[in-house]
């Protein structure tokens, strides 16, 4: 005769499992929590008169030479040529008042900065563009 008990997990390791099941899935949810609160990011975004901007920021969206293209929060380090085109970003951010006049308010409410070409790096979180 066939035990049909012979492959189960007895009680006593059953609620082990359990356990661990829930710790796993606990500490992930703390961690994906955690990892996804801050949704910003630091942009800088330098001509070769002055420092145009420099703030926290929720996206980035710039003008590559293959098409525009946007960078939210943790993107992939990138570094790349910009063309003629606009940076637009979007956040609670402060322009300063000398450099207002370069900067508009598009219908969505991000920025909008102009450009003729350039330079933009991103690593760690922290987004550089060189404009002229």
């Amino acid at each position: 005769m066939v035990n049909s008990k012979k492959n189960e997990i007895p009680n006593s390791k059953k609620n082990i499992w359990d356990l661990g099941f829930v710790l796993v899935v606990i500490s992930s949810v703390d961690f994906l929590t955690n990892f996804t609160t801050t949704k910003t990011m630091y942009l800088e975004i330098v001509s070769p008169e002055a420092t145009l901007f420099s703030g926290e920021v929720n996206s980035v969206t710039v003008p590559g030479v293959e098409g525009e293209f946007q960078m939210l929060n943790n993107h992939a380090a990138i570094v790349s040529l910009l063309q003629e085109g606009n940076v637009k970003f979007q956040g609670e951010v402060s322009i300063d008042e000398d450099h207002e006049d370069k900067f508009t308010k598009g219908p969505k409410g991000e920025m909008i900065l102009p450009i003729s070409s350039g330079t933009v790096e991103m690593s760690d979180n922290k987004v550089i563009v060189l404009a002229d």
